[in-house]
């Protein structure tokens, strides 16, 4: 899906020199936006537009200026959802009316093989636990990518609107599953 963009209109009301800089590093990069429009939900978003805060000082004096941002076309649940704890495979629904892209953390020892819908997740030689980003696509612990130990068969894993079944064989003793619900 193409991103889509939100501009939004803005006004800086106590335009100190700290507060000037503090705006402008807020708004490199991307993050989390939240609107007032809807404020249940986030967008991840990136700023689009740099703003030459000493013009719109000097030409503005109502100081107001418009932020355009590039966010994914997901609107994410805010706040975030707790991790789901499963002790045992069972179903996982899905309030959102698109597929999660969840964050897994596993535990375990020894060979596993983690059923999520139709996806299947091959882990070797596990010790403690591992991290699956799903959104990522990436399996690591602390800062090591365990890439190598992952095999992937079918797609990576999400959970769709219907929900899905999630289930595992091997050493698994557990999972907590922050699903990242998020509609159209």
């Amino acid at each position: 899906m193409d991103p889509i963009t939100i501009e939004m209109d803005c006004a800086m009301l106590h335009p100190e020199d700290d507060t000037i800089d503090e705006l402008c590093a807020w708004l490199r990069g991307g993050g989390k936006l939240v609107t007032p429009a809807a404020p249940d939900f986030y967008y991840n978003a990136w700023i689009k537009n740099q703003i030459e805060f000493a013009k719109i000082l000097r030409v503005r004096p109502d100081r107001r200026f418009v932020l355009t941002f590039e966010c994914e076309p997901f609107r994410y649940f805010y706040p975030e959802r707790k991790a789901l704890k499963f002790n045992a495979p069972g179903r996982l629904g899905n309030p959102g009316t698109a597929p999660a892209e969840p964050l897994i953390r596993v535990y375990g020892t020894g060979d596993n093989t983690l059923m999520i819908g139709d996806s299947s997740l091959i882990i070797d030689d596990m010790t403690d636990y591992v991290m699956i980003d799903c959104d990522a696509q990436i399996m690591y612990r602390e800062d090591i990518n365990l890439g190598a130990k992952l095999t992937r068969v079918g797609d990576w894993p999400r959970i769709p609107p219907e929900g899905c079944m999630i289930n595992w064989t091997g050493g698994i003793t557990r999972l907590e599953i922050t699903p990242r619900w998020r509609n159209y």
